[in-house]
């Protein structure tokens, strides 16, 4: 700074640095002040967008749960008819429980709580009747209702928890009861996806209280019981909101934290019980950086009391750096929503629409065709003697026939067409649009067929193993008039049975539905 006059009084001039030094101790105070604001409320933002982040997944994982129990149960009448019903209901409910990230196993449970069909054989015929799971059915089973079961601890060692769907007769007793038991291992991903700081830790327990997961792992704690008198917990539960933000200590560390908590509900899936996500922060921890700056402020007034413009310079240079580590950890952070995203829609093996998003665009394809007066055509595909391949040359030789198959898949169709894959090595394709009249929509659809049944059929490179592999195929068309997604994909799926029946590598077309 400079002035206008020279100032020659000794007393003139200590006033006159006295009066700058407190000006500048004040702003220097202020501006610490301001900043343990700023920072406590990023954080708070922060933790709670987290919080929003996992509960929304989680509604989409649920959704996605939902719709496979509800087509095993649609599903049971048909493998009714089958005398090795037990044995095809359990590669169904294999096919998916592949299909199907985080679901660990599916079960299919009579009135009396016996095991009928699992996706684990050694389950079948055991007998669950005394599960909490199954004993919350008894007192007023409603087959609209998706129940959530208390987390509960595996063999392993883990604590997991059960979707559970009921189907009653006409009396409204317990028919069929149909189990998913959730996959830990992927709620972990989801919830370390979402850590932005090795202090910040994240959590999930059922609404009733009994913890579930905890990141960074901390075994000791599954199981604990956070509904206790005056824990931040009881006080997010008992509160009338869904989201809340306290700050306190933590009953399952000790330690003074700051903790965004979400109830997740999902109203739409009518589900009786619901879980409560946490994301919490150490407050000591968050405020380290704001206390090094804090010294610093107080040292620069303290020793360069005379080089104002220094430790002005140095301020500066302090909050940059610091605005640069939130632009990095916000970068960060977008690109772990983005991963998110792309596991919700996308299968993590083949890179093809899974089976969530084949049916957003079936829905909206079907809708285009109604309304344009043109067909449209589903390509149900099942990849022959593909369970040979697993057992004779490993599961990694499999994923590479999986991954081959997608490519090329892609490569025989449009680009406004549709390759998805619907479980395990059963693919869909969609084809958009074909004709306005279903004979010539049909001609089209089987000139695709054929041309995918000999793409499939070109001998693939496996890691250095020649193989070969057909598929059987199954064709219907869709889109004269509205009809249920579900109805499509059964008479789809039917008809690729007859293709295989026929003696495989070969397609046939359903009947209009």
């Amino acid at each position: 700074m400079r002035f206008s006059v020279t100032i020659t009084n000794n007393r003139t001039q200590w006033l006159l640095l006295s009066v700058v030094l407190i000006s500048f101790a004040s702003l220097i105070a202020a501006s610490l002040f301001y900043e343990r604001s700023r920072v406590i409320e990023e954080q708070r933002q922060r933790l709670i967008t987290k919080a929003r982040v996992v509960d929304e997944n989680i509604v989409r994982q649920l959704e996605g749960v939902r719709n496979g129990l509800q087509s095993i149960l649609a599903d049971l009448e048909y493998f009714d008819h089958f005398k090795a019903r037990q044995h095809l209901l359990g590669l169904r409910l294999k096919a998916l429980s592949d299909a199907m990230p985080g679901v660990r196993t599916l079960n299919v449970l009579d009135a009396s709580g016996t095991v009928i069909a699992s996706n684990r054989a050694e389950l079948a015929g055991k007998n669950f009747a005394d599960r909490q799971y199954f004993t919350m059915l008894t007192q007023t089973p409603d087959p609209g209702d998706l129940y959530l079961s208390q987390p509960f601890a595996s063999v392993l060692g883990a604590y997991s928890m059960n979707l559970v769907q009921v189907s009653t007769n006409e009396g409204g007793a317990i028919e069929r009861v149909v189990t998913a038991t959730l996959d830990p291992e992927f709620f972990q991903v989801l919830l370390s996806s979402v850590r932005f700081a090795d202090d910040v830790w994240v959590a999930l327990a059922h609404v009733k209280g009994v913890l579930a997961l905890h990141l960074p792992e901390r075994r000791d704690l599954l199981g604990v019981d956070l509904n206790t008198p005056g824990s931040l917990f009881r006080q997010h539960v008992d509160g009338a909101e869904p989201s809340s933000f306290l700050t306190g200590p933590v009953k399952t560390t000790g330690e003074n934290a700051w903790m965004a908590q979400r109830t997740i509900t999902a109203p739409h899936l009518r589900m009786r019980g619901a879980l409560v996500v946490a994301a919490a922060r150490s407050a000591d921890r968050a405020l380290e950086p704001w206390d090094q700056i804090a010294k610093l402020g107080l040292g620069v007034v303290a020793l360069v009391s005379l080089i104002s413009a220094v430790t002005l310079w140095q301020t500066q240079r302090n909050r940059a750096r610091a605005m640069a580590v939130l632009a990095h950890e916000e970068a960060l952070r977008h690109q772990a929503e983005q991963e998110v995203r792309q596991m919700a829609f996308y299968d993590a093996l083949t890179h093809l629409p899974n089976r969530r998003l084949l049916l957003d665009r079936m829905s909206q394809q079907q809708a285009a065709s109604v309304r344009h007066g043109r067909y449209s055509a589903l390509l149900f595909l099942d990849l022959d003697g593909f369970k040979q391949l697993n057992d004779r040359h490993g599961h990694d030789r499999g994923d590479r026939l999986l991954e081959q198959v997608a490519q090329r898949l892609q490569g025989e169709i449009r680009q406004e067409d549709t390759a998805a894959r619907w479980a395990g090595d059963e693919f869909i394709v969609m084809l958009s649009e074909l004709s306005g009249d279903a004979e010539d929509a049909s001609q089209r659809a089987a000139q695709v067929a054929a041309k995918i049944l000999a793409s499939l059929a070109r001998e693939y490179d496996l890691d250095g193993l020649a193989y070969r592999c057909t598929a059987s195929m199954g064709v219907a068309l869709f889109g004269g008039e509205k009809e249920p997604l579900d109805e499509i994909i059964k008479r789809a799926d039917k008809a690729m049975y007859q293709a295989k029946a026929s003696g495989r590598n070969a397609f046939a077309s359903a009947a209009p539905g």
